[in-house]
This record gives C-alpha cells, structure tokens and sequence, in this order.
C-alpha cells in the first residue's frame, strides 16, 4: 500500500471514527491534532428537568438526568446514537451545560458510514432529503393519471417524515359551493409504506388504511393497486414505461434494525433514481418555459 492510500485509509477511519468530514480526517491523518469527540449536554432551561444531548450535525437528543441514575440515562441515549462516554459524569449538582468526551461504538461507526453516503447522494442529486422524494412524487401521479384515475392534486411535504399527498375525486359535487365531492387520499411517506384514505364532508378524513403498495413500488404498481381498490376496470391498458430503475433500486421497506433517525442509503438512492423519470424531467421543462428535450 503506498503511503498516499494509507492516508486515505486512515482518513476513512478517521471520519467514521470522530463523524468530521473527509478533508478534515485526511488532514488529521497525515499529522494533525486529533480533537477528542464530544457531546455536549445543555439544561433545557435554568432550574427546569431536562437535558438536550446535542451532537454536532445530527438533531438534538432528550434526556432526564435529573429523576433517574445521570450515568444510566446518559448511557441510554448515547447508545441509541452509536457513542459512549469516556467517563462517569462530575460528582453532585451537574452544571447548566457541560462537554462530555466520547468514542464511537462499532453501530456508530456504520452509522456515520451510512451518513457520509446518504450525504454523496444528496450530493450528486443537487437535491437534499427534504425534497429528493418530489420527484417519486410526480412519477406516481403521472402514472394514476395515465391509468384513467381522476387526479385533481397532488402535492409532496418537506416535513418530517416526508409525505406525498394525492388526491383523486372520485365523484365531483353538483355545487362546488357545497363541498369537493368524494374523494379518495392516495398517502406515502419515508416510515411506511402507501396507505388510503376517505375524506369526510368536513374537510377532515378516516385513519388511513393500508394500500397494498410498498413504499417505493414503481408508479405502475401503485397505480395498479389503486385500481384495485376501487374495484375499476382499467380505462386504457397502462403502456409499458419508458423508464426503467437502475439495477440498484431498492423497493423494499427500510431495514427493520434502522430507527426513523438513521440514514439509509439505498433507501435515498432510490428515490434520487427518479430524478431521471420522463415525468419528472418533464414537469422541469415545462416549469423553465421550455417544452422537453429543447436545448439552450
């Protein structure tokens, strides 16, 4: 191994070791002072049980170390964050905000892995995890439309989880005055798989139900199983796509040993596959003013 690999090696090491970037890392590697990985614990507010455990690039963590065992509790929620601390918290009454030295577990280190390529992805996409589903989005209301089922909305939600909403109206109302008709609530988002559900006349609608459809089964098959649903006769055979996933699609739900928290990679590059979908590119064209496949 030449000694530039070794670097690169030891950098890798490095990132998933103390979660800093690759430059970084790469600089630690070839000589550089290793800072030593810390959390920090912040009373929520003065005198009031509470603690946020923050992380640096990760969302803050609760914790009551005032009403059990500090050591025990922090434990707890350091474990779920694949780290451990170097030594027992300070004797008596803790400060308002102290550091707390710690490593990464071997889990924490497959986390901060999953982490650095979940971040190439969104890299590559030009798109971050709060909007890289909106073009799934688009794919599998262009595919209800295109099964003859009545799409009158659609709209992806940039919260967490990430959600996509579709509408279909079923039967219009006499007076739109009086109510949008029935209609039927075609729901994803990223901690499930796709559901249904029926709105009321107020406005509100029943718990949702589940669907049939996986949560990243192609827009043919989500279409497909709508039509089930609702008992209807294909109004014109689906064609077949012109859009094929690449060979690393991944349709099945999320490992069940990852947390809604964790990153999951071949979750997201799925989702960012869509990126190339006729669709989707399309609905870009057409948002820039220009008709698809025009140049300039």
């Amino acid at each position: 191994m030449t000694k530039h690999n070794a670097h690169k090696q030891r950098a890798r090491a490095l990132q998933a070791e103390l979660g800093i970037g690759y430059h970084q890392a790469l600089t630690l590697s070839r000589g550089g002072n290793t800072p030593t990985p810390a959390v920090v614990l912040e009373r929520r507010r003065p005198h009031y049980p509470g603690w946020s455990v923050l992380v640096p690039g990760e969302r803050p963590r609760t914790a009551d170390l005032d009403y059990r065992d500090p050591d025990t509790e922090l434990d707890r929620v350091l474990d779920e964050i694949g780290r451990q601390a170097l030594g027992p918290l300070p004797a008596g009454e803790l400060p308002d905000r102290l550091t707390v030295p710690v490593r990464r577990t071997t889990p924490g280190q497959r986390l901060a892995e999953r982490h650095r390529l979940t971040e190439e992805i969104y890299v590559r996409a030009g798109r971050g995890h709060h909007t890289i589903h909106d073009a799934y989005a688009t794919a599998v209301t262009d595919a209800l439309e295109r099964a003859g089922l009545p799409v009158t909305d659609s709209w992806s939600d940039d919260g967490e989880p990430r959600q996509i909403v579709i509408t279909l109206t079923l039967t219009p109302a006499a007076d739109p005055d009086e109510g949008d008709g029935e209609q039927l609530l075609i729901l994803w988002d990223d901690e499930g798989a796709w559901q249904y559900a029926a709105m009321r006349p107020d406005g509100s609608n029943n718990h949702p139900e589940p669907l049939g459809a996986g949560p990243l089964d192609l827009p043919e098959q989500v279409a497909e199983a709508v039509r089930i649903h609702l008992r209807r006769d294909p109004v014109l055979p689906l064609p077949e796509p012109d859009w094929h996933p690449p060979a690393d699609y991944a349709p099945g739900s999320r490992p069940y040993d990852l947390s809604a928290d964790d990153p999951d990679p071949a979750f997201e590059r799925s989702l960012a596959a869509y990126l190339t979908h006729p669709a989707w590119t399309s609905a870009l064209s057409a948002a820039r003013g220009a008709t698809p496949g025009s140049s300039g």
